[in-house]
């Protein structure tokens, strides 16, 4: 799952921010900036195990520590949320995505706590 991603990392983290939505790259929505959009809950609906709120944008939850694991390493919250942190390293990448040593996306840009 997290191979999704692959290609949408800038400077060693995941490339994040806030809409509006311009484009899709692999049915992620990204903005002007080539930035995922990601926004905050509910959760409406899943599109290839990411969670989408009613705008369209990927559900993400700002976290320290994965709650869970899910298919292909994809950290998720308790709601179902994909999690990441704009603040730790990234210690490890999976699938050329990569990871803080707590399970988390590592991301360059913030995320709805």
């Amino acid at each position: 799952m997290s191979s999704i991603f692959q290609g949408l990392v800038v400077a060693g983290k995941l490339n994040v921010g806030a809409g509006p939505i311009t484009h899709y790259f692999r049915s992620l929505p990204l903005n002007a900036a080539d930035a995922v959009v990601v926004g905050s809950g509910p959760i409406v609906r899943f599109e290839q195990g990411i969670p989408r709120n009613a705008a369209g944008e990927v559900v993400g939850l700002r976290a320290t520590t994965a709650t869970e694991l899910g298919p292909g390493a994809t950290p998720y919250g308790p709601n179902g949320e994909i999690e990441g942190d704009n603040v730790s390293a990234a210690t490890l990448f999976y699938q050329g995505v990569p990871y803080t040593a707590g399970g988390l996306y590592a991301t360059n840009g913030a995320l709805p706590a």
